[in-house]
């Protein structure tokens, strides 16, 4: 068999960027680790066979592994992941890869977008960091008629789903995964990124991280929202405690007002109360988390410093436990799981353009991350056929 040609630093550099031991990758290929070492050193060449399993297990594209240097990986979008005005960490190959897909079916949407002569979102990018965090709220809230919604004591499940309904009204995408692609064994880590933002007048996008909790993925759609609002790209970690990002700061302080009015909140605020229960009736009552809501008892000064550390701390506890929770639920529905993992405003599109003949079957199953056998069923789902 031909072996594959492939400069043995491009051989380290992949291993080492996907986190791989030598030990782990011999026993995934079933092979001793001393072929892969030398490999590495020059002695030896992998198969062309082999050389695809490494760039599948690599989580990188095929070419990579023939260049001569290692390639410049830079992000589409900004990373406003920051602790003490630095860059959290590095993005691991599960987050890359993912962006890297979500990515493509955005772009088909926009070419979609702009086949059918669909006019650019007049509603984004009218405001900027520089403007009136008061009035970006007030303009969200009646647009996406949040008055409907707001301190009605809705379950977390259906306050999402509500909201998610009225933000793809506005033909922005939203899409939501707690994995890569359709790899059940490759999860994305919610203490890496817990959503992000894609801005593009014409296909804006909103990606949400599913292994968070409803209440932390109900709090990512609507910050990154704001993005949008604003005109911003951006990767989110959303910590209340280490935001050293302006824009970051920014949207979290117009999400925290959109869920939280501090109207209401000033109605239902009870300092006579046992605070714990008080709190815990509050979340509930807006459908957020204790975490939110002390957050913004501390922002408002109904709550001082040291109260609002002692409480946040076991709140941090309580969701650490409920975490783990979420990773023993299992799956649900595959055909309701698709259509979340791609939203409603893209599968709708490409379903359609599918059975139009203008997308090929194996593109749009590569796109979904789906087979080309499960595209009719899905139309079926959708009520396309």
């Amino acid at each position: 068999m031909s072996e594959a040609l492939i400069a043995p630093t491009i051989l380290v550099w992949a291993r080492q960027r996907a986190n791989v031991s030598l030990e782990s990758l011999a026993k995934t290929l079933k092979i001793k680790a001393e072929k892969i070492q030398a490999w590495e050193q020059g002695a030896l060449k992998p198969t062309f066979l082999q050389a695809q399993k490494l760039a599948k297990i690599f989580q990188i594209p095929f070419g990579y592994l023939f260049l001569q240097t290692p390639p410049k990986e830079e992000l589409a979008i900004p990373d406003l992941r920051t602790f003490n005005n630095e860059t959290v960490s590095e993005f691991s190959p599960e987050f890359k890869t993912q962006l890297h897909s979500i990515t493509l079916k955005q772009k088909w949407y926009k070419d979609y977008i702009l086949e059918n002569d669909k006019e650019p979102k007049s509603f984004l990018q009218k405001f900027t960091i520089n403007d009136s965090k008061e009035l970006i709220a007030k303009d969200i809230f009646k647009i996406l008629n949040l008055e409907h919604f707001i301190a009605r004591s809705l379950s977390k499940k259906k306050f999402l789903a509500l909201l998610i309904e009225e933000v793809e009204k506005l033909d922005i995408l939203v899409m939501r995964s707690g994995i890569v692609g359709s790899n059940t064994h490759k999860s994305l880590n919610i203490d890496e990124f817990r959503g992000f933002a894609i801005y593009d007048k014409y296909a804006p996008l909103i990606f949400i991280n599913t292994n968070d909790s409803l209440a932390g993925q109900i709090f990512t759609l609507l910050h990154e929202l704001v993005h949008l609002w604003i005109g911003e790209s951006g990767i989110s970690l959303l910590d209340f405690q280490h935001i050293d990002n302006r824009v970051e700061l920014f949207c979290n302080e117009i999400t925290a007002n959109l869920l939280v009015p501090q109207a209401l909140l000033a109605k239902l605020w009870d300092p006579d109360s046992e605070l714990e229960e008080h709190y815990s009736s509050l979340a509930k009552i807006f459908s957020v988390s204790t975490q939110v809501i002390l957050n913004r008892l501390y922002t408002l000064k109904y709550i001082n410093f040291n109260t609002y550390k002692l409480y946040l701390e076991a709140e941090k506890e309580k969701f650490i436990a409920a975490q783990e929770y979420i990773k023993k639920t299992p799956g649900g529905d595959f055909y309701k799981t698709l259509r979340s993992k791609n939203g409603t405003n893209f599968s709708y599109a490409l379903i359609i353009s599918t059975l139009e003949g203008k997308t090929l079957y194996k593109e749009a199953a590569t796109l979904l991350n789906t087979s080309a056998a499960s595209i009719n069923k899905f139309a079926r789902e959708l009520g396309v056929i």
